[in-house]
């Protein structure tokens, strides 16, 4: 599900120790989500279906620091599966690569807070599925 993305941005937060990668859209389909050629009702992938336009970030938050993280110097990468309905808010959120010491709610809380252009397909706004990842690294000095 993850792997190497042309199209990604990476926002670097230094004071925070923190480095988003938010991608254009995710590669494929999350194992077990079914696709709108399969039920009409669920989220497609954003990237990687025919004729879907993929959503563009308009509103990026970045996560607030953990005090254990930042007290112990962990490090480490959340990654995340979520929806972003067709009125462009983030819901859904899975963690499905976790860090712990609070980061990966962190990480849920900032996502939640993302805002995007919806994907659409022939012209219409839909929700679709996409990941993100949030680096976190409290071991360098500052």
């Amino acid at each position: 599900m993850m792997g190497t993305r042309a199209c990604l941005p990476v926002v670097t937060a230094a004071v925070l120790g923190v480095v988003l990668s938010v991608p254009c859209g995710a590669q494929k389909a999350k194992p077990g989500v079914m696709n709108a050629e399969d039920d009409p009702g669920k989220p497609i992938a954003c990237k990687g279906t025919a004729g879907v336009t993929p959503p563009r970030l308009t509103k990026l938050v970045g996560p607030k620091s953990s005090d254990e993280a930042r007290k112990k110097k962990v490090s480490g990468t959340v990654r995340l599966w979520f929806t972003v309905g067709a009125d462009g808010h983030t819901r859904d959120v899975d963690v499905t690569q976790m860090v712990g010491y609070g980061l990966d709610l962190r990480a849920i809380s900032a996502v939640n807070q993302w805002m995007y252009t919806p994907a659409t397909k022939g012209g219409v706004a839909i929700a679709c599925q996409t990941d993100a990842e949030i680096t976190f690294d409290y071991t360098r000095k500052r």
